[in-house]
């Protein structure tokens, strides 16, 4: 059977130029145990409100959220080019430096070096999904917290985004970089081509990772918050343009 750690669902609308696409949060609320979500929580909370007398590693003393009094996180729209394809993504952003730049922050167990099948899915499988995530909303930098299997931190690590695919390559991973970009390319390629033909319909693209084949259907607009979004792209409160919305 499908695992729901595996499959992922978005919406898309075709309406002006444009195709505005969602992922669905039923799918993405699946991906983390509760206990890893807390993990990850109370890390971010002390990397970004983090003193001078504190031990840890001095080149996060840095790293500041940019509070209010509610949000954690930083709210920002950004622009990237995957080939031809011109993408805004809204994302929630962890952290930035000092110098602005956008820093995101993961929290895991380093691989033990004894164990072969853990050091090998975290080059293969974790921080290609690290550099994917980083790379589609222009992150520079990614902050690792190392934690044992107690949840202790006892070292946080740097990682420049752009040299991620080529250390994998050199610890025997297999993904490239290059491939991916393109196989993204080719996805969404279709899909603006599928939702154009049929402007302003709602359809859900879902990916079924036993058979590794993309599904799609018309789905009722009250089934998502999509179409009322779009709705301030039409009343011209939000502008639109030729890219993918994301």
């Amino acid at each position: 059977s499908e695992k729901p750690v595996d499959l992922w669902e978005i919406d898309g609308v075709y309406y002006a130029d444009t195709l505005f696409l969602d992922i669905k949060e039923s799918i993405l609320n699946n991906d983390v145990p509760p206990k890893l979500q807390h993990y990850g929580r109370k890390c971010e909370q002390t990397l970004t409100t983090v003193e001078k007398d504190e031990n840890l590693n001095d080149r996060m003393m840095r790293l500041k959220t940019q509070l209010n009094e509610e949000k954690t996180e930083i709210c920002t729209v950004q622009m990237v080019k995957i080939g031809k394809i011109l993408i805004a993504v809204a994302a929630e952003i962890d952290a930035r430096d000092d110098e602005n730049n956008l820093v995101e922050i993961k929290c895991c167990v380093r691989p033990p070096q004894d164990n072969p099948y853990r050091v090998k899915f975290n080059y293969e499988v974790k921080q290609r999904k690290w550099w994917v995530q980083s790379r589609l909303v222009n992150i520079k930098t990614i902050a690792v917290a190392w934690r044992t299997e107690e949840g202790i931190v006892d070292e946080v690590q740097l990682m420049e985004t752009d040299k991620i695919p080529e250390i994998c390559q050199e610890h025997g991973a297999t993904w490239d970089g290059n491939v991916i970009e393109n196989f993204l390319e080719d996805i969404l390629t279709k899909m603006i081509e599928f939702c154009k033909k049929n402007e302003n319909t709602l359809f859900r693209f879902t990916f079924h990772p036993v058979t590794r084949m993309i599904s799609v259907k018309q789905v009722p607009e009250g089934d998502t918050t999509l179409v009322k979004r779009i709705g301030l792209v039409k009343s011209g409160r939000v502008g639109a343009g030729e890219f993918c919305c994301v």
